[in-house]
């Protein structure tokens, strides 16, 4: 999945203006307070404090364009492109404009672009490390997002060189656990499924034990999703996929960066990690402000 330029700043612009209104910047009474001049203009530089994946180019054109919506003169650049690295102590983006749009901004912008750049690094770390052993397998997020962020977590997880596993549920299928329960069987859920789906999407089951492995094999899987499966398990159930070339094998289930060297075996395409998502730090910025 890639958001083009205008759904890249439509998504920053709906983010951003929620940040407004919850900040209610229209009241912001500090810096009505501290202003020389209600027309003040300030200049600002967005300062990396940590070595980062920098994933928030289409904020720029988005601030300009609220500011604009707003009858405001205001300008946001920066030299970096979406999955550049930076560096502790880099200026990642330059503003002007009014001091008092600068400021109202400056919270909303750095808890939203500061969490979709830490996913992009945290991406960049596992994708570095799965590919110094197993240059083809992918790294992957799963649907464990924010409500209202999906888009953006998954643009930064490409950014950072990941792939998403589905974007949605109408974007792939995946048979889990209470799908096969409500079907009566991994069989009988693979059977009805395939009756019934689009052509095109391949069909992936998720199994807990080698036994389960064997009856999604038997129903033609197109792909399997070890879960929770341990080192040792993973070995096994590789030496059972390995006469089957065109299947998927994924490996999932608390993957960490620190557990990530257990799973990267010859034979397994894809591990998806929820983390990158769902608990990721975000990266550590600062916006300085200079009249």
């Amino acid at each position: 999945m890639q958001l083009n330029y205008h759904e890249m700043i439509e998504e920053w612009k709906r983010l951003l203006g929620t940040g407004l209104s919850e900040d209610s910047a229209l009241f912001d009474w500090t810096t009505l307070g501290s202003l020389k001049s209600r027309d003040q203009i300030s200049r600002a530089r967005l300062m990396a404090k940590e070595d980062g994946v920098w994933a928030s180019e289409g904020s720029l054109s988005a601030l300009m364009q609220l500011a604009n919506e707003r009858g405001l003169s205001f300008v946001a650049k920066s030299t970096f492109r979406d999955g550049d690295l930076y560096k502790n102590g880099d200026c990642l983006a330059e503003l002007e404009g009014p001091t008092s749009w600068i400021l109202a901004l400056e919270r909303p912008w750095i808890n939203a672009g500061s969490f979709v750049s830490g996913i992009a690094t945290t991406t960049r770390n596992f994708v570095r490390k799965a590919h110094s052993v197993l240059p083809d397998v992918r790294i992957l997020s799963t649907r464990k997002t924010l409500p209202g962020y999906r888009a953006l977590s998954l643009h930064a997880v490409l950014c950072g060189g990941g792939h998403p596993h589905r974007i949605s549920l109408g974007a792939g299928i995946l048979i889990k656990e209470n799908h096969v329960v409500a079907a009566g069987g991994i069989r009988e859920a693979v059977e009805q499924t395939r009756s019934m789906a689009p052509h095109g999407l391949k069909i992936e089951v998720e199994v807990r034990s080698l036994d389960e492995l064997n009856l999604a094999i038997e129903a033609r899987a197109d792909c399997v999703l070890l879960d929770n499966f341990k080192s040792c398990d993973v070995q096994s159930a590789l030496v059972r996929t390995r006469e089957f070339r065109n299947l998927f094998v994924e490996v999932s289930g608390g993957v960490r960066l620190d557990t990530l060297g257990d799973f990267l075996f010859p034979g397994v395409h894809g591990i998806s990690v929820g983390s990158l998502t769902h608990s990721v730090r975000s990266v550590d910025w600062s916006l300085l402000v200079d009249l």
